[in-house]
């Protein structure tokens, strides 16, 4: 980390407490308006997806939802202008003014409440012709107060794009990549051609570096191993792929590891055809929606972990968008808020994240002679190892390696010697 020119930080978020952006409700929108009445759009643009009957729908919605805005702006702007005529003639009456003085000589402020009153006026008649032609075209507006408005949660789109009457159906499922189903071994194929696809058209990939072999290398053979026993969440841990299909055609592919205590994102690819959907952001929603599910079943696994984060790479500084996120310190190993992280990351690829100087790692002190090896064939510690092979110079290697993976890691796993 400290001498990589591209430091990666482990970066997880809390699903069960996720934060939707601005952003994100844009596209849970757009998804749910395109599987409701869309079609595949020529060119990306505003209202391009849909027929023009769905068009006139969409757009005479999309009034009703200005105007409401309109008389929410203009109920405060009431309110701003009473506060300030209030202030004003308070002031003024101070200043040893009298209230026929205040008459006979309005000040500035009071006329340009009296001209803002005038405009006022004429909004609120085109507001009443909105309401009119909403009417007429068979829209009963009526405006909730701001108050009542309530804050939707992720669910709560999923479940509206559920319920919709749809034109296009999107299907989710999930297939166990490893060991490699039934289902997944019959999809192979036509998933490998999807992620040739898309390196070749967002990665700029060559065809030699997209073939079957790499493929299975890259996101199919997995060093998860299935767990037999009536531990729900240990049956349910390995290696999977997420297809999404529209109308039975793939158009996109997540692989996730369930992990004991977790759902970690490998890879995600799509179909470029269906770029306008934003498929990469909505796949990770989904992933965390699915993750949220699984900690209803198995309290445990409420994290998702993203893969590494690395600051000035935009193709992986997206990922910080997820709140809450967590960032994981190089030096000390403790989880800090992104938001903590970045203004440090602003100044230095690299940095010790954790504030605390007297945080430390607690898995660092590490007794090199306890570390567990593999040699020729057989288990032992290294200080039995350095006993058969005197000659070794490979000390400074080793403690390298158990300095990376910690105590607790060092005496359960085998180092490779030879």
């Amino acid at each position: 980390m400290d001498v990589t020119c591209c430091p990666q930080y482990t970066i997880r978020c809390l699903s069960t407490e996720i934060q939707l952006r601005k952003s994100h409700k844009k596209i849970l929108k757009r998804m749910r308006n395109f599987l409701a009445c869309g079609e595949r759009p020529k060119t990306i643009g505003q209202f391009s997806f849909l027929t023009p009957e769905d068009q006139e729908i969409f757009t005479v919605s999309k009034q009703a939802r200005l105007l409401e805005t309109d008389l929410q702006n203009l109920n405060e702007r009431k309110e701003e202008d009473e506060t300030a005529y209030k202030k004003h003639k308070h002031d003024s009456i101070l200043s040893g003014e009298t209230v026929s003085e205040l008459s006979e000589k309005p000040p500035k402020s009071i006329d340009a409440t009296e001209k803002a009153g005038c405009s006022k006026k004429a909004k609120q008649k085109r507001i009443a012709r909105k309401i009119e032609s909403l009417k007429k075209k068979g829209v009963d507006f009526v405006p909730r107060p701001k108050a009542q408005q309530v804050q939707k949660k992720m669910r709560d789109y999923f479940e509206d794009e559920e319920r919709i009457q749809k034109k296009h159906i999107l299907k989710i499922s999930l297939v166990q990549s490893s060991p490699a189903s039934m289902e997944f071994q019959e999809t192979l194929p036509e998933s490998h051609a999807l992620y040739a696809k898309y390196q070749m058209a967002v990665h700029g990939d060559k065809p030699s570096d997209c073939t079957m072999k790499h493929f299975e290398r890259f996101l199919v053979k997995s060093p998860l191993k299935p767990v037999k026993g009536s531990d729900e969440s240990l049956r349910m841990c390995g290696s999977y792929h997420q297809h999404y299909r529209l109308d039975g055609k793939l158009i996109a592919v997540g692989v996730i590891d369930i992990l004991p205590r977790c759902v970690s994102s490998v890879y995600f690819y799509y179909d470029t055809e269906y770029q306008f959907l934003s498929l990469g952001t909505y796949g990770s929603l989904r992933e965390l929606a699915f993750t949220q599910n699984l900690s209803k079943v198995i309290p445990d696994i409420k994290w998702y972990y993203l893969g590494f984060y690395i600051h000035d790479c935009p193709k992986m500084k997206y990922k910080g968008q997820y709140s809450p996120s967590f960032l994981l310190c190089p030096e000390t190993k403790t989880w800090l808020p992104i938001e903590k992280c970045v203004p440090i990351l602003d100044k230095t690829k690299y940095a010790r994240l954790n504030p605390d100087l007297n945080a430390m790692d607690e898995e660092e002190n590490v007794d090199l002679n306890e570390v567990l090896v593999l040699y020729e064939r057989t288990m032992m510690n290294y200080a039995e190892y350095r006993s058969i092979c005197v000659d070794a110079n490979d000390e400074s290697e080793v403690k390298e390696y158990a300095k990376l993976v910690g105590s607790s890691v060092a005496n359960r796993m085998l180092l490779f010697r030879e």
